[in-house]
C-alpha cells in the first residue's frame, strides 16, 4: 500500500512540474495573445576584437504575461548520427535592464 501511495505521489509531482515548464498553446479565448517573431540575434563579443556572427531566430511571445521562447535546434544523438530538434527554450531576462528601458519608451509624455 505504501508502494502505491508513494507511486501516485511521484506521478502528481511529475505533471505539476511539467506543466509549469511546458510553453503555453496557442489555443485559448484571446484572440492575437501569442506573437511569433523573427529577426536576427547581434554577435556576441568573445574577446577583445572577435565576435561571432549574428544569429537567425523565431521568437514566441505572450502578449499578456510578457514570457517569450526561442526557437532552437537542440542536437538528439540517434544511433551515432546527430539530428537536430527544434524546440521553445523559454528566455530569461537579466537584472530585467531592457523590461526597464522598455517601459520607459513606452511612457507617453
Amino acid at each position: 500500500m505504501k508502494t502505491l501511495i508513494t507511486c501516485l505521489c511521484l506521478v502528481a509531482a511529475a505533471f505539476i512540474f511539467a506543466a509549469d515548464n511546458t510553453p503555453p498553446s496557442p489555443e485559448g479565448t484571446q484572440v492575437g495573445r501569442y506573437q511569433i517573431a523573427a529577426g536576427t540575434l547581434p554577435g556576441v563579443q568573445t574577446a577583445p576584437g572577435i565576435t561571432t556572427a549574428p544569429i537567425t531566430t523565431t521568437m514566441r511571445i505572450d502578449t499578456v504575461t510578457g514570457r517569450v521562447w526561442q526557437l532552437q535546434a537542440v542536437p538528439l544523438i540517434v544511433q551515432g548520427t546527430t539530428i537536430p530538434v527544434h524546440t521553445w527554450i523559454e528566455c530569461n531576462e537579466i537584472n530585467g535592464q531592457l523590461y526597464g528601458k522598455a517601459l520607459e519608451s513606452m511612457q507617453t509624455k
